[in-house]
């Protein structure tokens, strides 16, 4: 009666994609129930998942009609498209990127990382030129060859 609380307002997809467009965020719809969102020459991918947050499935540099994500080679950023493109990543990609992704994550209501907010992350890396390091396919003992030196 006197105390009562209001019901917190839960916001759908939709909701959240509306408020992008004060960050300048453009929106175009996608089948089962996916938004790919752009601004400029960068774009990502949401996912629905309810009351949650959406999920950024991909957001990178868009390469024709694919959006290309970051890749650490160790040494260099690339930029890699699912169709198996790869190109070397210039500062202007990275730049554009990153404030992408911050104004992105503000505008949905997610919470901003520390790590995220120094610079640019990938969700592919690749170090030391270890072959076949992160592979989903371990090999088995008879499989792998060994070096005698």
């Amino acid at each position: 009666m006197f105390f009562r609380r209001e019901k917190p307002k839960v916001l759908t997809l939709a909701d959240r994609v509306a408020n992008l467009k004060q960050f300048g965020i453009t929106s175009h719809s996608e089948s089962g129930g996916k938004v790919r969102v752009s601004r400029g020459n960068v774009a990502a991918i949401l996912e629905d998942r309810g009351a949650a947050p959406p999920h950024i499935s991909a957001c990178g540099v868009v390469v024709g009609s694919e959006i290309a994500e970051p890749w650490s080679g160790g040494y260099q950023m690339f930029l890699a498209t699912p169709s198996g493109k790869k190109m070397p990543a210039r500062a202007e990609h990275l730049q554009s990127l990153h404030d992408f992704g911050e104004d992105l994550r503000e505008g949905l209501g997610m919470q901003s990382y520390y790590n995220e907010g120094l610079g640019s992350t990938s969700a592919h890396h690749m170090y030391d030129r270890v072959e076949e390091r992160d592979s989903t396919q371990e090999k088995k003992p008879w499989e792998v060859t060994t070096r005698l030196t």
